[in-house]
């Protein structure tokens, strides 16, 4: 019996050391509820998840954008309503000044209102805000994607174009030329509000679709780097197990060498 080296042992602690490594990955796997719980461990595939992580985050920071290009859109439709509302009041008026019987001081008192409509929706026109931007000046593009070449342009609408400083009311002549020419700002202003109801509709298609592909990549990348926890607890009693029973081989193992006694009583 060769006591210097006790082979037994040495073929026995090489499972046990396993099975610790494979206890201590486990332990650390439920810890963290990750995966990948070691800076060595799936290389190739966190770089997977981290590109996965790179573009839904970046997305999502795409989002706010999003929502107020849509929420500047419906404030034009709104205040777009607004505008054919005064329109509306802009044609009883010119509808009652065509009447014969009215007299100059009933004409005048239309007039008057008349002339306060006119001056409130080029009011709107030139001074109407979001986010202290004007929302009936410019043209404004949203970024809705990572890529550059990903974005939505929200075409200019000028409502300053539809202008009511020409029209008046004051004689039935005038009156009955401002009802046409009301009618023909109305379809204008129409124009306008299906351009705005466009720009809402497309950027809020744009935020659910981008809402989808976010929480899809989100499970993705979950899927590649989190533990199913039910499971890692069945490795790690696995693991516990066979490190108690490794352990156990592994003592006995050890005491061989002290059956060389045995040799040694006279």
């Amino acid at each position: 019996m060769i006591i210097q080296n006790n082979h037994l042992a040495a073929k026995a602690y090489i499972p046990y050391r396993n099975n610790v490594g494979s206890l201590a990955r486990s332990a650390a796997k439920l810890s963290t509820g990750r995966r990948y719980a070691s800076a060595v461990d799936g290389v190739g595939e966190l770089g997977v998840a981290h590109q996965m992580r790179l573009n839904y985050k970046g997305t999502a920071a795409m989002l706010s954008g999003m929502q107020n290009g849509k929420s500047m859109s419906d404030s034009q439709d709104e205040i777009m309503q607004q505008v054919e509302d005064i329109i509306t009041r802009m044609q009883e008026l010119a509808a009652s000044a065509v009447d014969p019987t009215k007299t100059a001081a009933n004409r005048t008192s239309l007039e008057n209102e008349f002339r306060a409509l006119s001056l409130e929706v080029a009011e709107v026109s030139a001074t109407a805000r979001y986010n202290d931007g004007l929302l009936f000046q410019t043209a404004r593009t949203v970024r809705v994607g990572l890529n550059t070449a990903e974005v939505f342009n929200l075409s200019a609408i000028k409502l300053s174009n539809i202008s009511f400083t020409s029209l008046s009311v004051s004689t039935t002549a005038v009156a009955d030329a401002a009802l046409v020419s009301l009618a023909s700002r109305a379809a204008s202003l129409a124009v306008f509000r299906s351009k705005a109801r466009g720009h809402a509709a497309r950027l809020e298609r744009t935020l659910s679709y981008t809402q989808d592909y976010i929480a899809n990549l989100t499970n993705a990348e979950s899927a590649i780097r989190d533990i199913d926890v039910a499971v890692e607890s069945g490795n790690f009693t696995k693991a516990q197990v066979q490190v108690a029973a490794s352990q156990a081989i592994l003592a006995q193992a050890n005491g061989v060498t002290q059956g060389a006694l045995a040799f040694l009583q006279f």
